[in-house]
């Protein structure tokens, strides 16, 4: 018996298209992929590494998480997050007039347990001064008063200091820690 030709198969040309199309598609996505990821880590990695107020609104995110409802009339607005293993804080800074400082201190407390408006005390700066020196604030000039609000469990302990010279145009300088 004589030995049987090798088969041959007869590819078409759907065969020869599936193939690189099996083969380019993952690969194609799977580079795609990584320029996203990149791009998402080289953004965490400059906010991270960001160590002064940055100008604007804290994103609603952050003053949700923090109890700092920034009011709608507010001018100058700074924010910078701190974070560390057991600590994060969120530093804000705005000024604005008495009606804004007014509705910003209601809107705060009116978000936790406290039943009465607290006022605030003349002369008293509930903001440390390691806190100051972080964002680099001076409490030194002006007329300061300000509050504390602790808060138990998971909710943020607030700090709030309102400088009074100008009365047209309050400053206002809030703390506000969360700790775990």
């Amino acid at each position: 018996m004589a030995p049987r030709p090798p088969r041959r198969l007869n590819r078409s040309w759907k065969a020869y298209l599936a193939i690189p199309l099996l083969v380019g598609i993952p690969l194609v996505y799977g580079w795609f992929s990584t320029q996203v990821s990149r791009d998402s880590g080289r953004d965490k990695a400059e906010r991270a590494a960001y160590d002064d107020m940055e100008p604007g609104w804290p994103p609603r995110l952050l003053r949700r998480i923090y109890q700092v409802p920034v009011p709608g009339g507010a001018a100058d607005i700074r924010y910078y997050e701190e974070n560390s293993l057991h600590a994060s804080a969120l530093y804000v800074d705005f000024t604005g007039p008495k009606q804004s400082v007014n509705e910003y201190l209601e809107t705060t407390f009116s978000r936790t347990d406290v039943t009465s408006l607290p006022r605030l005390r003349d002369g008293f700066n509930p903001i440390t001064p390691g806190q100051a020196e972080t964002v680099d604030w001076d409490f030194t000039k002006g007329d300061w008063h300000g509050l504390r609000l602790k808060q138990g469990g998971s909710l943020p302990d607030v700090s709030i200091a309102v400088n009074k010279a100008n009365p047209e145009k309050l400053v206002v300088r809030t703390v506000s820690t969360t700790r775990y």
